[in-house]
């Protein structure tokens, strides 16, 4: 078949949503779905013909999106030479509990299942990787989580009814990811590289209206001979091994009809045209799992009915009874299996994996994300942006705040001693927060050094759990040299909100000062009061 390859950049975060995951979070496919893509393309080719509707009895629609003899596959991931990864096999298995880096070698039990070391042995965990040769590179797309608010859609806003606090776990922009499209006719492929080419940003997946799913299409080019793996294939002779491994989900039926999750032998050996007693399933080195897959048909406005299927990388191993030609492998390969092939599903490959140990490699650099340009805020709207990067900038201090208020509680002998007394702690605390409303440091440094000669034994004989501080001293020096707080809370050195920077301002130095002396002496209160909790 004639193959249509082009890459798909993601300009925007990316929802492809699966039904796993938490209720209150959607979470997106490592991938962009075929059948997203194919639905985008329906979009443009009705545009252009001034249509509503494909037309089941035009040769045309029929054939170019309603047939499988035009098959939208899965867009994986784009290696840093700009090849398109695959889902890695469920076969390959490493030591349990070992990095890679230290321990790159990956077992085949599809391969052979009795080389198999005697360590524990776990699965890869990356959901792609390129092979090359004996060399395995893993990769895994990068994602973004953001959290939202459902809103009533008449009051435009949240309600005490509608305001459920939910996440999108989405693919990040700046991503590339290869497709194809593969179809028999050359006419069909310039029409549909006409469709990918022409045209605005493509809007694919889901909360397209919310800042989700605008990617770009780019490097179509037509391919005479196209191959989904570099895996070559060969006759298979009497008692050797059928390796299959799924390269995107595969929709299948038993014989009575019903969705099943393994790939019957005899309904194999019927894909290949031989006899259905050809092929004996070797279970011990079988590695499957089953996905649930679902959609949204937004012509009908309804969800797609859920949907058993195999997983992308299950492998199946069976042992031959008669010889395979290479013409017939190449068959399967190239049609697949299963239903809804036209969507992408139902890929296999044949004997791709061949060695019983492979090697993994570092992962080569990914080709560079490309963020866009941060927005330039001028005029009226700068004393906005600043405000809010000012808001910003206090979010990520307190947090910093709170960590070093529990870095320096104080130790576990001076609380169990009761010092300092709890009377002393609040007659403080009170001159702090009176302080902080005016930035009065000399109000508080009078108080401290004026204190009754048994209070001040107290904040003496007192020690902070870090460093073995007194909290007397301690006290005074941070009212002596306020400039110095960004030592023990630590913010950022800037922070950016579009292309505006913020830094921490001298004028937060008293107030941070006090805030981080008050909030001391309250968890040394609350420590004495609940007892001592490291």
């Amino acid at each position: 078949m004639i193959a249509l390859s082009y890459t798909l950049e993601l300009l925007e975060p990316f929802l492809a949503t699966g039904l796993e995951g938490d209720p209150n979070t959607k979470q997106s496919l490592d991938y962009v779905p075929g059948s997203m893509l194919r639905g985008a393309v329906i979009y443009r080719y009705l545009h252009q013909t001034s249509h509503s509707e494909l037309d089941p009895e035009a040769p045309t629609d029929s054939r170019l999106f309603l047939k499988e003899t035009t098959r939208y596959l899965n867009a994986y991931p784009l290696t840093a030479n700009g090849k398109r990864s695959l889902p890695t096999p469920a076969s390959w298995l490493r030591l349990k509990g070992k990095s890679l880096t230290a321990n790159p070698q990956i077992f085949d039990c599809a391969v052979d299942a009795n080389q198999l070391p005697d360590q524990q042995l776990e699965t890869i965990g990356s959901p792609f990787c390129y092979l090359d040769d004996r060399r395995v590179y893993l990769y895994r797309p990068e994602r973004r989580i953001s959290v939202h608010t459902a809103r009533e859609p008449k009051a435009g806003r949240a309600t005490q009814d509608k305001g459920a606090v939910f996440q999108y776990d989405a693919l990040a922009p700046g991503q590339k990811f290869g497709g194809v499209i593969l179809t028999s006719l050359a006419a069909d492929a310039e029409q549909l590289k006409a469709l990918l080419t022409q045209g605005p940003p493509l809007r694919l997946g889901g909360s397209r209206s919310a800042g989700y799913g605008l990617v770009q299409s780019s490097d179509v080019k037509i391919v005479d001979e196209w191959h989904e793996t570099d895996a070559e294939i060969s006759d298979i002779d009497q008692g050797e091994y059928l390796i299959l491994t799924c390269l995107s989900p595969c929709i299948v039926r038993d014989n009575f009809g019903n969705l099943c999750a393994d790939l019957d032998a005899s309904q194999v050996a019927e894909c290949l045209g031989i006899a259905a007693n050809s092929l004996r399933p070797e279970l011990k080195q079988t590695r499957r799992s089953i996905a649930t897959l679902g959609g949204f048909n937004r012509r009908w406005g309804l969800p797609l009915c859920q949907t058993q299927a195999i997983a992308a990388g299950s492998v199946f191993v069976y042992t031959t009874i008669e010889p395979v030609s290479v013409s017939r492998l190449l068959a399967l390969q190239e049609v697949g299996i299963g239903e809804r092939r036209n969507e992408g599903f139902g890929r296999l490959a044949v004997n791709w994996q061949k060695a019983e140990t492979v090697s993994y490699q570092e992962q080569e650099p990914r080709p560079s994300i490309l963020r866009p340009p941060a927005p330039i805020i001028e005029g009226p709207n700068e004393s906005l942006a600043r405000r809010m990067a000012e808001r910003l900038l206090r979010q990520e201090l307190e947090r910093n705040l709170a960590e070093c208020v529990q870095r320096l509680r104080l130790t576990e002998s001076n609380l169990k001693r009761d010092v300092p007394r709890n009377s002393q702690l609040s007659g403080v605390r009170m001159i702090v927060r009176s302080a902080l409303a005016s930035g009065d440091l000399e109000r508080v440094r009078d108080f401290m050094a004026e204190m009754k000669k048994t209070a001040r034994d107290q904040f003496m004989d007192a020690r902070l759990h870090t460093g073995n501080q007194r909290l007397y001293e301690w006290i005074m020096m941070r009212l002596e040299h306020p400039e110095q707080i960004w030592a023990e809370i630590k913010p950022p050195a800037q922070f950016s909100f579009g292309a505006l920077t913020v830094e921490v301002s001298a004028a937060w130095n008293t107030e941070y000062t006090l805030r981080l002396i008050d909030g001391v002496l309250a968890q040394a209160a609350k420590d004495k009061r609940k007892g001592w909790k490291q």
